[in-house]
């Protein structure tokens, strides 16, 4: 099993208009509603990937449950406390050129302190099942600025892999307990190392912090680094509906990877193509595992 830890889930709805009038009313022409949150995102993969998954994260109100509900029918179990609010919705509006695939992210509730200890709570419940901790998204206001600490036995102890997808001032405080692996993107990266430099030196830097840095570059692929050197993975899309999700389906892959015992650059070669194929569904921050088993053997993956 694999536990994916959620601090900030949402509903991703996908709401499409032929055009966008400012100033007036305007009526979509088709909508659609997934549950989301790069955490949950994660879980979803992991689970179309054949491996079992368990999800904590904060739930509040109907939408809250309504994730809940969801990820349950694809068989995903989850636990933390259930909390005043309700989850955010987060809008992805697609409209001409102009706002295709543009963002509309709701800041969420506030959580507090007995929430947090909840939270926690159910993620030590069920750390003892597994040996692979993610802590992939943002948190919700009323969280503490340490709030990895938490996370920081079992970063000390070589039974677990915890990996941490952040961004922000949440990465930098990530990085202080050294989770063995760390996934971002570019921009990120950038942000964090303060320079401007390539993707793969990014990932090589990122090892300081770290036992795995995985660095997304968009349309150019994946640099997996580790003490075995640095991988390159890429993986042609010939029709891309939307990208909502990418990099989490494309962690969902290292870590499913991991768990199989892969090499880094067999590890590599599923994470970009799970990464792909999110690419490939109107489904927002979701997978197929057909779509991934036929993508594996496209991916292009050199040592660099």
């Amino acid at each position: 099993m694999i536990l994916t830890a959620c601090p900030n889930p949402s509903v991703d709805k996908f709401l499409s208009l032929s055009s966008i009038k400012p100033g007036q009313v305007n009526r979509s022409t088709g909508e659609a509603a997934f549950p989301g949150g790069k955490g949950v995102h994660v879980a979803l993969a992991v689970n179309e990937l054949g491996v079992a998954s368990h999800l904590a994260g904060f739930w509040g109100g109907p939408t809250g449950q309504w994730i809940k509900q969801m990820c349950s029918r694809q068989g995903i179990d989850s636990s933390g406390p259930a909390i005043d609010g309700w989850t955010r919705t987060c809008l992805t509006i697609r409209s001409g050129k102009e706002l295709k695939d543009t963002e509309i992210l709701e800041h969420g509730p506030t959580v507090t302190e007995r929430d947090l200890h909840h939270f926690w709570e159910a993620v030590d419940q069920k750390a003892g099942q597994t040996n692979l901790i993610c802590v992939s998204g943002s948190w919700p206001d009323g969280s503490p600025d340490q709030v990895y600490q938490s996370l920081g036995t079992y970063c000390e102890d070589p039974r677990f892999s915890v990996w941490i997808d952040a961004s922000g001032d949440r990465l930098k405080q990530a990085i202080d307990i050294h989770p063995y692996g760390i996934h971002v993107n570019t921009t990120e990266a950038r942000s964090l190392l303060g320079r401007e430099d390539t993707a793969d030196n990014y990932a090589r830097a990122l090892l300081d912090y770290c036992e795995v840095a995985a660095v997304t570059d968009g349309a150019d692929g994946l640099y997996l680094a580790s003490g075995d050197g640095v991988y390159h993975a890429y993986c042609p899309v010939e029709k891309v509906i939307s990208t909502v999700g990418c990099g989490d389906c494309l962690l969902a892959g290292l870590l499913v990877g991991q768990h199989k015992g892969a090499s880094l650059r067999e590890m590599a070669v599923l994470g970009t193509a799970c990464g792909a194929a999110n690419c490939l569904r109107p489904d927002l921050g979701m997978l197929y595992r057909s779509d991934v088993d036929d993508l594996r053997k496209k991916v292009t993956c050199n040592k660099i």
